[in-house]
């Protein structure tokens, strides 16, 4: 994937279901390779614990709470 988004000439790419552990992964590789990761994750609770986990990560929303409000605007 991270191939592919430099191959594009892509500066971030979306990461669904970032807090798992393949989510994280790609995270990760993303972020050392240089590309901004947006990510999404099920919970709210789950942002902050991203976040922690992974330094430098700026970009998480949570599809149970922040997209219904997008989506119900």
């Amino acid at each position: 994937m991270i191939k592919r988004v430099k191959e594009i000439g892509a500066g971030c790419v979306i990461i669904t279901n970032a807090a798992s552990d393949l989510g994280k992964m790609q995270v990760r590789l993303a972020l050392k390779a240089g590309i901004t990761p947006i990510c999404s994750v099920f919970e709210a609770e789950q942002i902050l614990m991203l976040k922690a986990e992974i330094k430098g990560l700026d970009h998480v929303f949570s599809m149970a709470d922040d997209f219904k409000e997008i989506c119900l605007a």
